[in-house]
């Protein structure tokens, strides 16, 4: 995406809501999660970090994958209390 874009939306109908954002530039980013996140509800949010290992185990066997394109992931933890504060400038 380059800027100015319009609004891009994700729709998935299996497998959840994965996606990732990598800034080239400083940029801002306003995800609206709808339906909030319920745990309770069966709706979960998880956040996933790119681990700094360099060397993967298994990658003898990737049929055709290069090793570059792989990556071991972490699930951090991230709880932000909503305060329903006003955005401000």
């Amino acid at each position: 995406m380059t800027a100015p874009c319009g609004t891009t939306v994700l729709y998935p109908t299996s497998g959840g809501n994965i996606h990732s954002f990598k800034a080239l530039t400083p940029c801002a980013l306003f995800d609206v999660l709808s339906p909030p996140y319920s745990s309770e509800d069966g709706r979960h949010c998880s956040y996933f970090r790119r681990t700094m290992k360099q060397e993967l185990p298994g990658t003898e066997h990737l049929c055709g994958i290069e090793p570059s394109e792989i990556a071991w992931m972490y699930n951090t933890i991230n709880q932000i209390r909503w305060t329903n504060e006003e955005l401000r400038n």
